[in-house]
């Protein structure tokens, strides 16, 4: 039998650390874009909640929260407690730009209505770590006298 010189072990000592590097270099990889898709997911499942809170304010039931509404007024609503509902701004008085009712004096109330979600993971001082704004414009006609 030939004496081996080891030269195969040689080589592989050499190749078998480059490999490993690799691999950990590709599974780094994987791990980032796992969490841009669970990013992307949390935000598309805030926006559909924005989307339906704001179904759900519109459809309440009631007008009264937006007729009495001044600037900072707080809207709730039961089915999302966790969208935060704040009235921007209130415009009285102004001509309708659409105009359904004929007994009406032809002047509406807008109210700009601000909604936020916060979405994602809690943070380690309990905040979550992405928040998601949406804004609703609400014209409500003003009866005539």
């Amino acid at each position: 039998m030939r004496k081996q010189s080891g030269a195969a072990l040689f080589v592989a000592m050499i190749i078998l650390p480059v490999l490993v590097v690799l691999g950990l270099m590709l599974l780094g990889g994987s791990f980032l874009d796992l969490k841009m898709t669970d990013a992307r997911a949390s935000l598309d499942g805030s926006n559909i909640t924005l989307n339906a809170a704001s179904v759900d304010l519109l459809s309440a039931g009631s007008a009264t929260p937006f007729a009495s509404a001044a600037n900072g007024t707080v809207l709730s609503s039961d089915s999302f407690e966790d969208v935060v509902s704040v009235v921007d701004s209130v415009s009285a008085e102004l001509d309708c730009r659409r105009d359904y009712n004929p007994n009406g004096n032809g002047k509406c109330l807008y109210l700009d209505v601000k909604l936020s979600h916060s979405f994602g993971r809690k943070k380690s001082n309990g905040k979550k770590w992405g928040t998601n704004r949406m804004g609703l414009g609400v014209e409500q006609p003003l009866l005539a006298n």
